[in-house]
C-alpha cells in the first residue's frame, strides 16, 4: 500500500465517528492519481516533435487527458503568460510511474530539451 493510500484511509478514519472498518487493497479501482504538468513552450517546433512522439501513449498505461491546453481565466495570483497545463488521469500511481519511466515517454522527452519550460507533478488521491 502506498503512503498515500494510507494517509488517505487514515483521513476517512479520522472523520467518522462511527466504528469503521476500511478494507484496502492495493490497486483498488477507488485510488486514482493524477499528473498535473505546467507547460510554456519556447520553441513550438521542436514541442510539436515531443506531442507527435507521445501521442496515445498516456491511453496504452490506462490513462486520459483531463485538461490538455485549452482557454485559461486567472482568477487570482501572480499567472505566466502563455502557459499551458496538462492533467491526465491514470486508474493508480503505479501505472502514472509506468507511464512517466517508460523508455518511450523518456525518449519523447529528450526531444522537448529547450522546447519546453515544463513542471510535471504526480498526485495520488
Amino acid at each position: 500500500m502506498t503512503e498515500c493510500r494510507t494517509k488517505a484511509i487514515r483521513r476517512v478514519i479520522s472523520r467518522t465517528k462511527a466504528p469503521t472498518i476500511v478494507v484496502a487493497l492495493n490497486g483498488d479501482n477507488d485510488v486514482t492519481a493524477h499528473i498535473v504538468s505546467t507547460v510554456l513552450v519556447t520553441d513550438p517546433a521542436r514541442f510539436k516533435s515531443y506531442v507527435e512522439a507521445i501521442a496515445g501513449l498516456a491511453e496504452s498505461f490506462g490513462g486520459d487527458y483531463v485538461i490538455r491546453g485549452g482557454c485559461t481565466e486567472l482568477l487570482e495570483g501572480a499567472g505566466v503568460p502563455g502557459q499551458r497545463w496538462v492533467v491526465l488521469r491514470f486508474p493508480d500511481g503505479d501505472a502514472a510511474r509506468r507511464f512517466y519511466h517508460s523508455a518511450t515517454y523518456q525518449s519523447a522527452k529528450a526531444l522537448r530539451a529547450g522546447a519546453a519550460d515544463l513542471t510535471m507533478l504526480l498526485f495520488e488521491s
